[in-house]
């Protein structure tokens, strides 16, 4: 692998729809009906979550103006057009570092604490409104949150079915995004930091889905980067709607 490129991976679908990923450089997905557009949406990605993390003061000096380079493409049932990813890359098999780990920590703390700034002050019925037949609501997208990330601290347990259920983190929707993300920080953060290196490569079978402590911190950071995004463009779109129209979109 030469410097000159940035190596990138590729999951596809038997449809031929494609996530790609670029694990050592940005936690930026590309999705697309192709490969080939997957890979063009990961460029716009990368150039965007850059944009966004130097906007919280987070300095990232790797370079993302290289060629790319796929260095793995496998096939599973991955759903890009609904932002779902499944696959276990030689990538996630690797040791996950201290410094991978406060990394991670620190842009989940921007992405939360942008979450919130939108939601927070959002009346209920903004919360609530559809904006197409058959979509998620900002409300139901941000209860989705909370499970993945209850999930994804949860998944290394030798037992994850014994973790809480979602209910006991609170109805309240402020309230159940803070619970669950105090005991992702318990439960996985602080957990993995005080693994011997043998435990954080550890590879687990759930829900016939293989993780390691790598690809499920990696997971946690994707999943609610790709959920603020559609958050804040669906913000965006109910602000401007006119009143008439917002009353009646109401979930």
């Amino acid at each position: 692998m030469t410097n000159e490129c940035i190596p990138i991976w590729i999951e596809v679908n038997g449809r031929g729809a494609a996530n790609a990923f670029a694990l050592n450089t940005s936690y930026a997905m590309g999705r697309g009906e192709s490969v080939e557009q997957a890979i063009d949406n990961l460029k716009g990605d990368m150039a965007g979550i850059r944009k966004w993390l130097a906007s919280h003061g987070f300095e990232d000096d790797r370079p993302i103006d290289r060629p790319f380079r796929i260095v793995q493409t496998m096939e599973t049932l991955c759903d890009p057009h609904r932002g779902k990813s499944i696959g276990f890359f030689d990538w996630d098999e690797q040791l996950l570092t201290e410094d991978q780990i406060d990394e991670a920590e620190h842009i989940l703390h921007c992405s939360r604490s942008d979450l919130l700034s939108l939601i927070t002050p959002a009346s209920d019925a903004m919360l609530d409104i559809k904006l197409a037949p058959k979509t998620r609501s900002i409300r139901e997208i941000s209860r989705h949150i909370a499970a993945r990330e209850l999930w994804y601290g949860s998944c290394l347990l030798d037992e994850p079915r014994d973790a809480p259920m979602i209910h006991e983190f609170g109805n309240n929707l402020r309230r159940r995004l803070d619970n669950v993300r105090l005991y992702f920080q318990d439960s996985f953060l602080d957990r993995v930091r005080k693994m011997n290196t043998s435990q954080r490569m550890r590879q687990q079978l759930q829900d016939r889905e293989l993780w390691s402590a790598r690809k499920a911190l990696r997971s946690a950071v994707q999943h609610e980067i790709y959920h603020l995004k559609q958050v804040y463009r669906m913000m965006t779109r109910i602000r401007r709607l006119p009143d008439k129209v917002r009353q009646a979109a109401v979930a």
